[in-house]
């Protein structure tokens, strides 16, 4: 949102129509580097043995590749090896075969090779379900597998399935609907025991209560048993050689068990109590223990790093030790640098509407623009706000809506807009958006909130009324016709029209569980009753008639459609199977209107397209739209004069190497928003304005690059953000919001960059490239959609973009090497995901968000992280929001246990009190010492930070402005960063991962002066990171 629009015509698109058929994962998208590693431990390993310890074979994975070696431990022959990412190996019955599953044709499948690894041939060829852990049945020619697939969450479900290894799909054993968490699979041919979660996926679960039984599926007639389940939870059945026993997982408190139950009795004994900790309150999307194998010898196993056998009567643990070293290929991480412009444009402009007479009305920064026929800029909305404009027929009137924060929302009528307008203001208050006028300009519909919500935001109404409005002897009145759902702050609040005295609006109406609404077009007359469904427009966002009510243009996909609208009042249509429509644009087409003479118009960010529309026909030949880019520039927020910080201990960031170097007795000397100088006790210039900070620290401005603050409000935003204010109270002065409501935040950026409103310097994604199901989400068949998208968010003022569990491996490539291209920072949803994310280190991803579920992480993994640096990168970055750490339960339930939200007067003085009591009157969850997995994962991202591995500060939202301080002191828990490393976190190392090192994150000449002055150090005390005294934002003090 910070840079100016660039030049009309888009890069050029060749090379970017690689279709998913020819793409191969294995081949480089761009520049690589080797990374050699030699290995004698490794993170979450999967095992599996043929024949007896002394003359046997072991297989096992290790960082993407199969591996093999004596049954006694030894020297790892690779058997895989290259970009595919390969885990989960099995050895056939007879030993000659290993199967395994695998990202290498695109997608996770599951494949069978020759047990020297000779031979690799798929098993399944799914599209989208990804299929994993796959177990021999005892015959050698079935495999049992799981199938992992998505709806409108993007964790997913899994069944188990049984698939020939001579070919046809398969068919499931279980039902997602009955077990949507089957997992880790056992069989001896009749029966199959296996893990099931109670129920669907919730964050922090209980296993100590018990999360997962074990059952046992009779394959002679379909019945499911329990057999194993209680206090604890039982998970990853392993049957003994004879068949008699069962052994599987489970947890004591804090320790993850091997358990043995003879099945003749039930009767259950602990074996081992040392095992690493367990995916149980995870998502367990490989297992909830990594595979093992129960043969003669005893049990073989993977724990604290290493391989282990277990004697099943004793429990005598034999370390099995192996070495594997080889080479990895990553591709290089290009970081895109981001200039911080003096000039704020608008990227996101609302609502362009069209007159007769030529004249554009549209909404952009929070206000109301008039472009005149003549090309003159006018502002409407005064120094207020200005939403949803609509012409009356005449193109003489325009009715437009306001917010003020303190006086609530109000309706307009601006007459002659464009010459000496004049504004009266109707009788309606409240959240008002979507005026219009009837098709004879006398009457007005509109959307209104209904409040009753004790939350501010205005995302919060529980539904609208839609009011019509006539104008009479006495004013203006207005009544209620009718309910209309509020879809929430991701999505556009319907448009509404009234024709032949029928009114007409989008709606939705649920499908299948777990599926996407879908909209239809429906109208109702003028009492809001004899409601009548006319089309079915998939998951359409905004549905537009023509002013004729011949034509229906929608947004679908991002896209521009349009589709002959019947004048028939029967059963509803589906527009895809029955009327011709069309496709307009390949990138983006928001915001949709009619133009008086018929035409089409469109917003695609600051450029408004108008298209003519002869012909629906498919083939027909169309005039090029016309365009016109709304050139809306404003100064960026800046102060004047010079000021100067003096007496204070300056941490500086300057030397990352060094995070605790500080200047003692500093002064900082800032000129406008730029800081001039930082020296011992240096001068102060005459007429300059002093803040004495005698016993302060003074920090660079905290940096938050994981921090979620927009989905808070609608189409109508708040002149003033309360989560920003809170941000600054706290002095966080840069967030970067990885997903959020598109309109919402690029809008609010650029309120705040020019001054209209207070907050930190705001980055986003907007909402994130979701590969599972909903009507916002980024499909992507091939590589030019992968381009369509990030070009869609950047034209709105993106510099990031968030791939969110895109499913395929291609899809992530496609990605990655386009963000290459375009140079946005293309970042991860780790999804609790271990192989996917280290897919995504390896593919180039400049940053996997998240923390890696499993903890503590091994010299497999952090040497992977550490090895995707290159002399000219930080390599992928690594934001692991302790505050909502994977596997465990969530840090931030540590915080709310220890600390008390609601005896801070700082929090408290724009935080809504009751919103608060919300989050931390009744805090459920509560832990205990050692119990706290944050604490592991914290301990890990410190050993990655050692390792030169790029360590950010990501609070996720979860408690504005104290909640990043929450993370901060996360970040240097028990055994984990120090203070300074943690602040070097929050600072310097959040500028470098966006890009903005240039401008912010350290106390040097030139650069942006965002400061934090605390009170006490922080070096010594992390804990005082909260006393804060100011805070200085581009040079100004704004607390």
């Amino acid at each position: 949102p910070d840079d100016a629009p660039p030049d009309d015509a888009p890069p050029d698109d060749a090379g970017a129509d690689d279709a998913a058929d020819d793409w191969d994962i294995s081949e480089p998208w761009g520049p690589t580097h080797e990374v050699h590693l030699s290995l004698e431990e490794g993170t979450w390993m999967s095992v599996d043995q043929h024949g007896d310890a002394a003359t046997g074979v072991v297989v096992f994975d290790l960082l993407g590749d199969i591996w093999s070696m004596p049954a006694s431990g030894g020297e790892a022959t690779r058997l895989t090896a290259g970009p595919a990412w390969d885990t989960d190996p099995r050895i056939s019955p007879d030993g000659r075969r290993i199967a395994f599953s695998s990202d290498r044709d695109g997608n996770r499948n599951v494949w069978v090779m020759d047990i020297d690894g000779g031979h690799p041939v798929p098993v399944t060829h799914e599209d989208e379900a990804r299929v994993t852990d796959p177990v021999w049945d005892p015959a050698g020619d079935w495999l049992i597998v799981r199938r992992r697939t998505v709806d409108t969450r993007s964790i997913g479900v899994t069944e188990l399935w049984q698939v020939h290894l001579d070919g046809g799909q398969g068919f499931a054993l279980t039902s997602k609907d009955d077990h949507p968490h089957a997992a880790d699979a056992a069989t001896d041919g009749r029966f199959i025991w296996f893990s099931s979660r109670h129920g669907r996926f919730q964050y922090n679960g209980d296993p100590v209560a018990g999360l997962w039984s074990i059952q046992r599926l009779d394959r002679r007639d379909g019945s499911i048993r329990v057999v194993a389940t209680g206090p604890g939870s039982a998970a990853r059945p392993v049957l003994s050689p004879d068949g008699r026993q069962l052994a599987f997982i489970s947890r004591d408190r804090t320790e993850t068990l091997l358990e043995v139950m003879d099945l003749s009795t039930g009767r259950r004994r602990v074996v081992a109590r040392d095992l690493s900790h367990d995916e149980l309150e995870g998502f367990a999307l490989h297992g909830t223990y990594p595979a093992m194998d129960w043969t003669a010898d005893g049990l073989l196993l993977w724990a604290r790093g290493g391989l282990w056998r277990i004697d099943m009567e004793s429990g005598a643990e034999r370390p099995v030790p192996f070495h594997a070293e080889g080479e990895w290929t990553l591709h290089d991480v290009a970081r895109p640098r981001v200039d911080i412009d003096p000039v704020v444009a608008a990227r996101l402009v609302r609502w362009p509407v069209w007159n007769r007479q030529g004249d554009l009305a549209f909404s952009a920064m929070g206000q109301l623009w008039l472009r005149t026929a003549d090309g003159d800029l006018k502002l409407l909305s005064g120094d207020g706000t200005g939403y949803a404009p609509a012409w009356s027929p005449d193109g003489r009137r325009l009715a437009w809506t306001s917010w003020d924060d303190d006086e609530g929302g109000r309706l307009h009528i601006t007459t002659h807009p464009a010459g000496r307008a004049r504004t009266v203001t109707l009788p309606v208050e409240g959240q008002l958006v979507n005026p219009t006028f009837d098709e004879r300009g006398e009457r007005l519909l509109v959307l209104r909130g209904v409040g009753g919500q004790s939350a501010v935001d205005l995302g919060a109404e529980p539904w609208f009324e839609l009011l019509l409005l006539e104008p009479g002897p006495q004013g203006w009145t207005s009544r209620v016709v009718a309910a209309i759902d509020n879809r929430g702050s991701n999505n556009r609040a319907p448009r509404v029209f009234l024709h032949d005295d029928r009114i007409w609006t989008l709606g939705t109406r649920p499908t299948e569980p777990h599926s996407p609404d879908e909209t239809v077009l429906l109208s109702m007359d003028l009492q809001g009753r004899d409601v009548r469904t006319h089309l079915v427009l998939g998951g359409a966002q905004e549905v537009v008639p023509s002013p004729d009510f011949t034509r229906v243009a929608y947004q679908l996909d991002h896209q521009v459609h349009v589709a002959a609208l019947p004048a028939w009042g029967g059963a509803e249509v589906a527009v895809a199977d029955a009327l011709p429509h069309r496709t307009l644009t390949e990138v983006l087409g928001d915001w949709l209107s009619w133009r008086p003479d018929g035409s089409l118009s469109w917003a695609e960010g600051p450029v408004i397209r108008t298209q003519a529309l002869p012909s629906l026909q498919e083939d027909a030949e169309l005039p090029e739209p016309a365009s016109l880019e709304l050139a809306l520039f404003r100064p960026r927020s800046r102060p004047e004069g010079v000021r100067a910080l003096t007496h204070c201990r300056a941490l500086t960031m300057a030397d990352r190497q060094h995070p605790e170097a500080v200047i003692e007795d500093a002064t900082v000397i800032i000129d406008g928003d730029r800081i001039r100088s930082v020296e011992a006790g240096g001068p102060v210039p005459a007429g300059a304005e002093e803040l004495d900070c005698r016993g302060g620290t003074v920090i660079p401005g905290l940096i938050d690059v994981h921090a979620h603050l927009h989905y808070s409000a609608g189409d109508v935003l708040p002149e003033q953000e309360w989560r920003y204010q809170v941000a600054l109270d706290y002095g966080v002065t840069t967030v970067h919001d990885p997903s959020a409501s598109t309109d919402l935040v690029f809008t609010q950026a650029e309120r705040v960059a020019a001054g209209l409103e207070e907050g930190p310097r705001i980055r986003s994604t907007g909402f994130v490239l979701y590969g599972a199901l909903d009507n916002q989400n980024a499909p992507t068949p091939d590589r030019q959609a992968a381009l369509h998208h990030v070009r869609r968010l950047q034209t709105l003022g993106a510099h990031s973009v968030k791939v969110y569990q895109q499913s395929r491996r291609d899809q992530r490539q496609w990605y990655a090497s386009v963000c290459a291209e375009e140079q946005v920072l293309c970042v991860a949803e780790g999804g609790g995901d271990l192989w996917m994310d280290l897919t995504m280190v390896v593919d180039g991803f400049q940053a996997v968000e998240h923390a890696l579920p499993i903890a503590p992480l091994y010299a497999d993994v952090r040497g992977l992280l550490a090895g995707s640096r290159t002399g000219t990168s930080a390599g992928t970055a690594y934001t692991p929001t302790l505050l909502v750490a994977y596997g465990g339960v969530f840090g931030e339930n540590w915080f709310f246990q220890h600390d008390d939200p609601l005896g801070h007067e700082r929090l408290l003085a724009h935080h809504p009190r009751r919103q608060l009591d919300a989050r931390a009157w009744r805090h459920g969850a509560f832990g205990r010492d050692g119990d706290w997995h944050h604490q592991e994962v914290a301990r890990s991202a410190a050993t990655l930070a050692e390792e030169g591995v790029l360590v950010t500060l990501g609070a996720h939202g979860q408690l504005q402005g104290l909640g990043t301080h929450w993370e901060l002191h996360a970040l240097a828990g028990p055994g984990a960063m120090t203070a300074a490393e943690a602040l070097r976190a929050a600072t310097i190392d959040g500028a470098r991962y966006l890009g903005l090192d240039r401008d912010l994150g350290s106390i040097e000449p030139g650069k942006l002066a965002d400061l934090v002055i605390i009170e006490g150090d922080p070096l010594r005390d992390i804990q005082a990171s909260t006393e804060i005294s100011a805070v200085i934002l581009g040079g100004r003090r704004v607390r």
